[in-house]
């Protein structure tokens, strides 16, 4: 009998409509049987549905809604800087490193952001052996030295993506990774960048099982690299519903893909609702254009992204 793959997402109610999104992907992808599970506040039983509805298309996943109390959980957290590259990215983002608090009779588990599509089979990186490592993820390829040295990061240690996260959970539960990392947050409050993946970096320092690109195939990824198997595209960076549907262009690889799940599900509509006028598409893709130049260059402007781009 297969293993059931476990899958942490973290959602607030308005993100319910890429959390369909990517789990109508993941479904599509895989004959294996999948157990999602959303971490989030404030979600309404009518998204609640929605989501579900995708077992009239895919009868392979369950999903559980698992409700924090965020002024509860994180009433100690603080993390907001005027140098941040995002202006106070909402607490949902530390939520995947409550996972083994929340679930802990679970072994392996995998944590994806919910800006991606899954366009290989997801038992491809869920299979993949740890070695012993308490985490896998998957490099990021601009520079971050200048992060790595206000962080005190080795200079060995290849600074990762945390959208994207194969955990051993046992590994974790014995780690106390919650506690360890809202401790991490308070010694570097004031340095953080890059909010709850700049905890991720410091706590793993040179110390987890580095992953192929095709797992976590960012915006940075696709302009330095071409890739014809990609796993798990990651829209880090300008998002496709930023862009208007049908918009044609290689600035953005797979944007096609992400509008095919969307209608896929019961959100399409809404999500079509956030594309933006001809003026303002034509803004994005210049934005990317430059973007483009910039990553090729080996110059990361990512400092400089806007609050959505962290999900």
């Amino acid at each position: 009998m297969s293993e059931n793959i476990p899958i942490f997402l973290s959602s607030g109610n308005d993100f319910c409509p890429f959390v369909a999104t990517a789990i109508a992907s993941i479904c599509d992808t895989t004959s294996s049987f999948v157990d999602f599970y959303v971490i989030g506040t404030g979600i309404t039983d009518e998204n609640k549905s929605k989501i579900e509805n995708l077992r009239k298309k895919f009868q392979n996943f369950s999903v559980e809604f698992i409700e924090i109390d965020e002024d509860e959980v994180y009433k100690d957290l603080e993390y907001y800087n005027s140098v941040t590259y995002i202006n106070s990215p909402p607490v949902a983002t530390y939520n995947r490193f409550l996972i083994p608090q929340l679930k802990p009779e679970l072994k392996k588990v995998l944590y994806l952001d919910s800006d991606i599509v899954v366009l290989g089979d997801i038992k491809q990186l869920f299979d993949i052996d740890l070695e012993g490592y308490a985490l896998g993820a998957v490099p990021t390829v601009w520079p971050n030295l200048l992060i790595k040295k206000e962080l005190s990061i080795s200079d060995e240690h290849k600074y990762f993506g945390a959208g994207v996260m194969l955990i051993d959970n046992q590994k974790w539960g014995q780690m106390n990774i919650t506690k360890l990392a809202f401790e991490t947050e308070k010694k570097y409050r004031d340095k953080l960048l890059m909010a709850d993946q700049d905890v991720a970096n410091i706590m793993f320092d040179n110390n987890y099982k580095i992953l192929p690109h095709r797992f976590n195939y960012d915006m940075h990824t696709a302009f330095n690299f071409n890739n014809d198997d990609v796993v798990i595209r990651h829209f880090s960076g300008v998002k496709p519903w930023k862009l208007m549907e049908g918009t044609k262009t290689n600035l953005m690889p797979n944007i096609e893909d992400y509008w095919r799940y969307a209608r896929m599900t019961d959100f399409y509509e809404i999500i079509k609702s956030m594309s933006p006028s001809a003026a303002e598409n034509a803004h994005q893709l210049r934005q990317l254009q430059v973007l483009k130049m910039e990553c090729t260059r080996g110059i990361s402007r990512s400092v400089k992204f806007k609050k959505e781009t962290h999900v």
